[in-house]
This record gives C-alpha cells, sequence and structure tokens, in this order.
C-alpha cells in the first residue's frame, strides 16, 4: 500500500482520536465536519454518538444531526426521494416519472473534469443496457443554464439531462442535498420499484450490478 495512502489513513485515525478525546468541546463537530464526506454512514454515526449529549444537540451539530437524517433516508432499500426538475427543453421531468425502469442518477457539473472524462465509459454502459430497461438520469450541479448547456452540446449525451436547483444563494444545491451525494461525480442506482439500491463507488461496480439484474 503506497505511502501517502498509510499517512492519510494515520492522519485520519488521529483525527477521530482527537475528537473523542474533545467529546465535550463544541467545536470537535467542525473537525467532523470536515471529514464526513468520507465516512460511511456508520462510521458518522458511531463518532457523532461519542460526543457529549450537550454537543449532540447543540447549534453547532445541527448540519451534523441533518446529514444523518438525510443519509438514514437514502439508504439502500429506502425509497429514493422524488423531485422534478427543469430540462434542457425548459420543460419538467421528475425522478417519478421513470418508475419501472433501473434508473441510474448521475450528478455531475460541466466544471467537474472527472465526470466528464468519464461519459465515454458511461456511453457504452447506456448503450449495453438501455433497451433492457435500464435509463441514466444525469442532474448537473451547474448555477449558470448557459454552461450546461454548451457542455451538453460538446459531449452529445444520449439520456436524459436536468439541472438542480439553487433555492438559496451560497448554500449547495437542493437535489444533491436531498440525495446527501458527498462529492461529483456521485453514481446512485434506483430500482423499478423506485428503492434505492446503493451508491456505486465505481462504474466497475455499476456494471456488476446491472449484469446481475438485467
Amino acid at each position: 500500500e503506497p505511502l501517502s495512502e498509510r499517512f492519510s489513513e494515520a492522519v485520519r485515525q488521529r483525527q477521530l482520536e482527537l475528537i473523542r478525546e474533545n467529546r465535550t468541546v463544541e467545536s470537535s463537530v467542525l473537525n467532523l465536519r470536515m471529514m464526513w464526506n468520507d465516512m460511511t454512514l456508520e462510521e458518522l454515526k458511531e463518532v457523532f454518538s461519542v460526543l457529549d449529549p450537550k454537543v449532540q444537540n447543540s447549534p453547532m451539530a445541527a448540519e451534523g444531526r441533518e446529514e444523518i437524517a438525510i443519509r438514514e433516508r437514502v439508504r439502500p432499500g429506502q425509497p429514493a426521494p422524488d423531485f422534478s426538475l427543469e430540462t434542457p427543453d425548459g420543460s419538467r421531468l421528475a425522478l417519478s416519472d421513470l418508475r419501472g425502469k433501473y434508473v441510474l442518477l448521475d450528478f455531475w457539473a460541466s466544471w467537474c473534469r472527472p465526470c466528464r472524462a468519464s461519459f465515454p465509459e458511461m456511453k457504452k454502459i447506456y448503450a449495453r443496457f438501455k433497451d433492457k430497461g435500464f435509463e441514466i438520469l444525469g442532474v448537473t450541479n451547474d448555477s449558470r443554464r448557459e454552461d450546461w448547456l454548451k457542455a451538453l452540446e460538446q459531449d452529445q449525451l444520449p439520456w436524459k439531462q436536468v439541472i438542480d436547483e439553487f433555492p438559496e444563494p451560497y448554500k449547495p444545491a437542493r437535489v444533491i442535498t436531498m440525495y446527501a451525494a458527498p462529492y461529483l461525480p456521485t453514481l446512485i442506482l434506483i430500482g423499478p420499484d423506485g428503492k434505492i439500491i446503493g451508491q456505486a463507488k465505481d462504474k466497475h461496480q455499476l456494471v456488476e450490478w446491472l449484469e446481475e439484474r438485467l
């Protein structure tokens, strides 16, 4: 295992120890905030439960309580929260309009290089499964509509696309928050019954899931 990975893991373990050692200090929550994108729900709940009840219930920990609640709602087996967003032609498309198919939510953005670099591979996956009851719904995290439309024109994506909404300035977009998607790209597979199958850690896992089911 490369030294950089061992180093990162050692730093992470030390950060967790510091949070546990300072379980009565409210600002421990801020340290946890910096780490939780890389934690599973189980890890997050475990560390949060170690904090003193006063800290857990403090205003500073409100975001942590909300993060856990959201992640509980989007666990595998839970019904995928429905939403409706605007498509490139200005009409609206709801997730529930695609019920009956396996739907991959692909959270991306025009400025996200890894997202766009993944599209050639995604096109192959789409071509392979689209006639078997599989659909992709791209949800862009662009705040500027014209950047999104330009990226769609450049990348020629054959699947459905919608643009997320930013109801509050300087806050994350509505749907990506609803799904607690920690980074871009995030791939979440939903079954024909509208229940979440899970967040695929990579395209390889996604293909395995689709091969098992289609």
